[in-house]
């Protein structure tokens, strides 16, 4: 047990009694390594229901400690004109340069409908439950970007699952 003290007082900017409960266990919803608190399966806002007829990109989101995400792309209304459409992406941070890279790209959507993505480390959509899927863990900020083409305007909004 002195050893884990030990190890626990080496670690920076997170009081050393935050490790443990009222009754002096272990607290398993602190992670050792960095202090964040640990999460189940939840759910967030990627880009709340707008209005656009030009490309859009949400703020930066945060992944505290998922392994990847599930994400529902809505799009509630779409112009009439068949020449107007929108794609989906996802696109990570890099955490030195600060520069985005795309990470899962889907083709272009006219109409009005709900696509259902996944970026997922081993995750094999075999029954084509996905619209679009990738095989990488999701990164620690990412954010979503919508590419319209044509002149138009969509409804839509973004949210996300994420997956321990």
């Amino acid at each position: 047990m002195a050893g884990v003290v030990k190890d626990l007082q080496r670690i920076g900017g997170v009081s050393l009694s935050s490790f443990f409960d009222s009754n002096g266990y272990i607290n398993a919803s602190i992670r050792v390594e960095d202090g964040n608190v640990l999460r189940g399966n939840t759910e967030a806002t990627v880009l709340a229901t707008t209005k656009s007829g030009v490309t859009t990109k949400s703020d930066d989101q945060i992944n505290y400690n998922a392994k990847g995400a599930l994400f529902f792309f809505q799009i509630a209304s779409s112009p009439a004109s068949d020449s107007c459409n929108v794609a989906f992406s996802i696109e990570g941070k890099d955490p030195v340069s600060g520069t985005y890279f795309t990470m899962l790209d889907d083709a272009t959507e006219g109409a009005t409908s709900v696509k259902i993505y996944a970026i997922y480390p081993g995750i094999a959509d075999t029954e084509s439950k996905f619209t679009a899927f990738e095989e990488m863990p999701l990164p620690r900020t990412y954010r979503a970007r919508i590419t319209h083409t044509g002149a138009g305007s969509f409804t839509y909004s973004v949210g996300a699952m994420y997956v321990n």
